[in-house]
């Protein structure tokens, strides 16, 4: 097949189950399947990343606060939090993520001034976050990729080690804050994973995928559990060819041409073949 496509290695995408029949068939013959690239489907490991988060924080609270917020239905969250409704489900985490997110910053700014931590920020990092405020607030106004990456590069240096140390602290001597901060750290794996895909990061992909294992530990998904590991390491051996099409993006879906557009290979699949 590989040959016929004038291609020296195929690349294909399982569904968790088949990755598995998959797998044991190539290693039980690598001889005469040694060209073939086995990747496991990040959309349905996804969803079932969504799920362990589901397990962990549905019963504790962040049921409650997707309904009584009446974004969504009471069964609607049922189901997003079992990894059935996708969009839905990173939607929800999304939002929970940034209302959290919000009261995170303004209890860091109170614990920055309480502790007179303030005065160690410089003043053209505050600079930096208006000027970056105004470019998004004002319509008329372009934001500029060099913007960005100063705004970004300021946080990074400036603000993530006090922001670390403020969550550090708390989590040592607050169990509630600990548990939800734990929450907020598990969304961000999705997001990352999500970016990792739109934008063709193969590294951030791999560091995402890697970081979801624990929870598929803790929360007794036993397949992904299994098989994820194989996969991680499976990526990390990749033939030079190959690896340098992953890292230039080539391992997403992109239906058409654009930005942060690309999709996972078993979901374009779906959409193209259910």
């Amino acid at each position: 097949m590989s040959n016929r496509a004038g291609q020296q290695y195929a690349v294909q995408t399982f569904d968790q189950q088949l990755y598995a029949v998959a797998q044991q068939v190539k290693w039980s013959m690598p001889d005469v399947f040694h060209s073939h690239i086995i990747r496991l489907g990040g959309f349905h490991g996804l969803s079932c990343f969504i799920a362990t988060v589901g397990k962990l924080w549905a019963s504790a609270g962040l049921s409650d606060l997707l309904v009584d917020s009446g974004i969504y239905a009471s069964n609607t969250v049922d189901q997003m939090l079992v990894g059935k409704q996708f969009n839905r489900g990173v939607r929800g985490l999304t939002l929970a993520y940034e209302a959290l997110m919000v009261l995170l910053f303004k209890a860091f700014f109170n614990w920055c001034r309480d502790e007179n931590r303030m005065k160690t920020i410089q003043p053209n990092v505050w600079k930096v976050f208006l000027d970056c405020h105004s470019s998004f607030a004002v319509p008329s106004t372009s934001q500029s990729t060099e913007d960005i990456e100063e705004f970004f590069n300021v946080f990074e240096e400036h603000i993530v080690p006090l922001f670390e140390e403020f969550r550090t602290h708390y989590c040592s001597i607050s169990p509630t804050f600990a548990f939800w901060d734990m929450f907020l750290r598990a969304v961000e794996i999705l997001l990352q994973n999500i970016r990792a895909e739109r934008d063709g990061l193969w590294l951030l992909h791999l560091k995402s995928v890697s970081a979801m294992l624990p929870y598929f530990f803790i929360t007794n998904r036993t397949n992904y559990a299994r098989w994820t590991p194989a996969y991680v390491l499976d990526m990390l051996n990749l033939p030079e060819t190959v690896k340098s099409s992953f890292l230039s993006g080539e391992f997403a879906v992109r239906q058409k041409p654009g930005t942060f557009n690309g999709i996972w290979s078993d979901m374009a699949t779906e959409k193209n073949y259910h």
